[in-house]
């Protein structure tokens, strides 16, 4: 599809979302329902926008694929933008004890409502949810069982249900991977 200058910029997000979807559900050997199908879009498409949204990246990468002995698919996405933690918001305390580090970005950034600001104040009510987006995206990935990677700057953050397992990396710009069970 093409898409000119005069396009709305949630053209290009919904497009793109439904093909990276459309691709990993394609991998499945099953069909998934219409419902389930908008719902991990709509996963996909809160990824995105948070990288024109935030990271100051000008494109991203992504791959998917199948797990062949599993009802579960991973989808990562990733940019070489500023990183979490130059565009979640610290206070100024947590500025002044050296608590505005890149985990502490990561944890802040799957909280609901904590980068409310948005750069589409003209969008459309399905995008006025600005903020919610990663707060959201966890809750329905774990509900499936599944798990989602965060990882910017020097951590990375795997969370599950139940566990958020820390460890160190070294990322310029922002990756999130998210393994879900669509059966689910």
């Amino acid at each position: 599809e093409i898409y000119s200058q005069f396009s709305p910029i949630e053209t290009y997000y919904e497009s793109f979302s439904s093909r990276i979807v459309s691709h990993a559900v394609k991998m499945l050997d099953y069909s998934v329902e219409k419902e389930v199908e908008n719902l991990f879009i709509y996963v996909v498409r809160e990824l995105i926008r948070n990288i024109f949204d935030h990271s100051q990246a000008t494109h991203f990468y992504y791959a998917s694929q199948k797990y062949p002995k599993s009802e579960f698919v991973e989808v990562a996405i990733c940019d070489e933008g500023c990183g979490l933690r130059e565009t979640v918001p610290f206070d100024v305390e947590e500025r002044w004890f050296d608590q505005d580090t890149d985990e502490n970005a990561i944890k802040k950034a799957v909280l609901p409502g904590i980068t409310a600001e948005s750069n589409h104040a003209y969008a459309s009510e399905d995008y006025k949810n600005s903020g919610y987006g990663l707060a959201l995206v966890r809750r329905i990935i774990e509900k499936t069982g599944g798990e989602l990677g965060i990882a910017t700057g020097t951590k990375a953050i795997n969370f599950t249900k139940n566990t958020e397992d820390v460890r160190n990396c070294y990322i310029k710009g922002t990756v999130v991977r998210m393994r879900l069970n669509v059966s689910r």
